[in-house]
């Protein structure tokens, strides 16, 4: 028992680093994507609604390449956008994404107000509750978003989000694990240009501190700093993750966006 929870605490780790991945396969076909976006625009003057971003037109697959800190790609990840609808008054999207090595990872985009949503409650509970499972535990997932607002510019601080795990075994918890995400920030406009285009992207950078307690005793933390690329009206375009030092760590971009 004790192994699936450590096990728990090592995939979480792992999601919460790359939480941008609803990522998949490269193709040399894509269709390329136009600049949208000049120094100082507001994203609202830029985009058309949560309509125009790729997360929320079903049957869309997005692919993205996986790279070490050498550059060699490591992995692709396929997504492919399912069962958007209006759901409470706001417009939802789920995910699936299927890894290289075969193993499919499910999460829920919303789109409510003047905000986009990364619904974190929904990947975890999805993808984490059958391996909780097998060690004979039940999990528990607090309520997180990240949000993203429509009139994003260089210069905005954006929210923050804390979430909660708490891994529990005969309804008594075992292990909690919390995840802040922090001084959230749009840097600059820049331009990016992979295999799937050429966007006008704007630069978000966060940082996120994760502890973790396993029956009343605490677990290595981790600390990365994270940032990603964001195209207006588009999604994400690529995401580096650094370590607490600043030494990169992992990369990731997107390779092919193909809508049906």
């Amino acid at each position: 028992m004790k192994k699936a929870i450590l096990y728990l605490f090592i995939i979480s780790l792992a999601a919460c680093s790359n939480s941008t991945g609803n990522t998949s396969e490269s193709s040399n076909d894509s269709t390329a994507k136009q600049p949208i976006a000049e120094e100082k625009t507001p994203m609202s003057s830029m985009a058309t609604g949560c309509s125009s971003y790729y997360w929320f037109k079903e049957g869309t697959v997005a692919e993205y390449s996986i790279k070490d800190i050498a550059g060699n790609e490591t992995s692709r990840t396929t997504s492919t956008v399912k069962n958007v609808r209006t759901e409470d008054g706001a417009l939802r999207a789920d995910f699936v994404t299927t890894t290289s090595k075969g193993n499919a990872i499910t999460a829920t985009y919303k789109c409510e107000g003047d905000k986009i949503y990364m619904d974190m409650k929904s990947f975890f509970q999805n993808n984490f509750n059958g391996l909780a499972a097998k060690g004979g535990m039940e999990m528990e997932v607090e309520n997180a978003y990240l949000s993203f607002p429509a009139d994003m510019k260089p210069g905005d601080e954006l929210e923050g989000a804390n979430f909660k795990i708490i891994a529990k075994k005969d309804g008594k918890p075992l292990m909690t694990t919390t995840n802040q995400v922090k001084d959230r920030k749009v840097e600059s406009i820049e331009n990016i240009t992979t295999l799937a285009g050429s966007w006008n992207c704007l630069k978000i950078t966060e940082h996120s501190i994760i502890t973790s307690e396993m029956m009343g005793k605490a677990l290595p933390g981790k600390e990365t700093k994270n940032v990603y690329w964001f195209a207006p009206g588009v999604g994400f375009i690529k995401n580096d993750t650094y370590d607490k030092d600043g030494k990169l760590i992992m990369e990731s971009e997107l390779v092919s966006l193909k809508e049906k």
